[in-house]
């Protein structure tokens, strides 16, 4: 997933739909980071 962001961005592909798919991707990470956090302290 990072890879394909990385490889994204590094072809200079910035239209609308590439920065809203990497803000989804960013958020979508987090939040599933956040809850394997949680998670994993009970």
């Amino acid at each position: 997933m990072l890879f394909f962001i990385y490889s994204v961005l590094n072809h200079n592909i910035f239209d609308r739909f590439s920065i809203e798919f990497a803000e989804i991707a960013f958020s979508q990470i987090f939040f599933y980071f956040n809850h394997f956090k949680s998670v994993g302290k009970c």
